[in-house]
């Protein structure tokens, strides 16, 4: 598994929930471009 380290800084306006909207973004990305054997 390939990991990503977010390193943006938390202003004001970024949440948990915009952090892992990003992260299931990428994760989708990747399964439809990689599938798996």
């Amino acid at each position: 598994m390939t990991w990503f380290i977010d390193r943006r800084l938390n202003g004001k306006n970024k949440s948990m929930v915009n952090r892992q909207r990003f992260y299931a973004v990428i994760k989708r990305k990747l399964n439809s471009r990689s599938p798996r054997p």
